[in-house]
């Protein structure tokens, strides 16, 4: 009898089964949600189903063969798992939605265009090697950093100690407020690379080489800043890059995450038949859809018009036909109020600004901006980052979240400060 042949698979292979695995299982669990829990409860603020039909269901199920590329033509870890997120908060909602009510497709076509040159090896940038500071002089510059962008805060607005504060209530929404009336150009661009990088990457840096006075300045800065600004994604930010830090490796943090957010969506769903709306009405509705409706409402509303940024950076140059700016357009039609802000991500945001033709080049120059992040060889601990740099471009256009949620901060950082770190060996300060 011969002798049986040995078969190994090795470990970026067989995550990447699982996570394919966990992306349809994920998709179903969507579809299903959408149906008997987004459309029963929420069909008020104008999502609906029109039944499915066996031409959408073949298109669904080819778009998502496809957009599983990055698997066959062997990405990187941390490409591939870029490429997972954004199947996972700007595909599979849209996708649903269009199944359901018969939408536009353009959408769902950039996305899939993205994902393709996410996964298009000819756009892979050589490995880069910067000149980057020992372990000591990182955490040293980390500190100097944190210190100094607090101090501009800590002068121009107030101090709010209250217990009030921290259970959420109307104070919030005071101090936000109070801060808007100051009109301080400056702090409003410091905030997000201060709480969406700098504090979150003190964070990470403290849990990967053990620095526990590290950890311990950036959580009091972190609390300072909300006693400062009442922003409760300062938390958010935090929470998720410690959770990836600590947990390290793309290959244990992806389908992690995925386990986890199947398992909230199925208690999700066993709550609802018990009359619970909240944990898929925050976790699946606000997160996923509602981002995805807002999507296909741009396209509805702004149908054969082309903006060319006149209502912002552009406005000098091009004239702007309303009053109002799209965000609040669109809240005051299909929302009620002028108020809502209701933004869009970096895709439907360049698709009324510069059409489909136009919206290429931005696809381009944000997969060659992951693309120059993989080149700089960084820990993946840091992955967290990136995963919030990947949720900013979900509600925000492509140069709002470069210049005011630290987009830019975060790519100097990762060049200047974090690059070469993945093969750096952890050491206590």
């Amino acid at each position: 009898m011969g002798k049986a042949k040995e078969y190994i698979v090795k470990l970026n292979d067989f995550t990447g089964i699982i996570e394919f695995l966990l992306g349809g299982i994920i998709f179903l669990l969507f579809n299903y949600v959408y149906v008997s829990f987004i459309v029963e409860h929420y069909d008020y603020m104008g999502f609906s189903t029109n039944g499915l039909n066996f031409v959408d269901v073949f298109v669904a199920i080819a778009v998502f063969i496809v957009s599983n590329v990055h698997y066959v033509t062997k990405q990187s870890r941390f490409i591939r798992a870029i490429c997972t997120l954004v199947q996972l908060f700007f595909l599979f909602p849209n996708l649903v939605i269009w199944m359901h009510m018969d939408l536009p497709f353009m959408v769902i076509m950039c996305i899939l265009i993205f994902i393709v040159l996410m996964s298009w090896n000819g756009l892979n940038l050589p490995k880069i090697q910067t000149t980057i500071l020992s372990v000591n002089e990182q955490g040293l510059v980390l500190v100097l950093l944190g210190v100094l962008f607090f101090v501009p805060f800590a002068i121009g607005y107030n101090f709010h100690f209250s217990s009030n504060l921290f259970k959420l209530g109307e104070i919030i929404y005071e101090i936000r407020e109070e801060n808007q009336q100051s009109k301080n150009s400056l702090l409003a661009y410091l905030l997000s690379p201060y709480v969406k990088v700098l504090i979150p990457l003190m964070i990470a840096y403290s849990v990967i080489y053990k620095s526990y006075i590290l950890t311990g300045l950036g959580f009091v800065l972190m609390l300072l800043m909300f006693t400062l600004t009442a922003h409760k994604s300062i938390f958010f930010s935090a929470i998720v890059v410690l959770g990836f830090a600590s947990l390290r490796k793309i290959n244990v943090q992806l389908p992690l995450m995925m386990v986890g957010l199947s398992c909230i969506i199925i208690l999700g769903i066993l709550a609802s038949w018990n009359g619970e709306l909240l944990i898929n009405s925050i976790v699946v509705r606000r997160v996923f859809f509602v981002p995805a409706y807002l999507n296909f409402a741009y396209m509805e509303l702004f149908t054969d018009e082309l903006f060319y940024y006149g209502y912002s950076f552009m406005k000098w140059f091009v004239e702007y036909p309303y009053n109002l700016e799209p965000a609040k357009l669109i809240g005051e039609a299909y929302f009620g109020s002028a108020s809502v802000n209701a933004n869009n991500g970096f895709i439907c945001d360049a698709l009324v600004n510069l059409g489909f033709v136009g919206t290429i080049p931005i696809l381009v120059l944000v997969t060659l901006v992951f693309k120059l992040i993989d080149s700089l060889q960084i820990n993946e601990a840091y992955f967290g980052l990136f995963f919030l740099f990947v949720f900013t471009l979900l509600s925000s256009g492509l140069f709002t979240t470069l210049l005011s949620h630290g987009g830019f901060f975060l790519i100097i950082v990762s060049v200047f400060l974090i690059s070469n770190t993945s093969t750096k060996h952890s050491k206590q300060l």
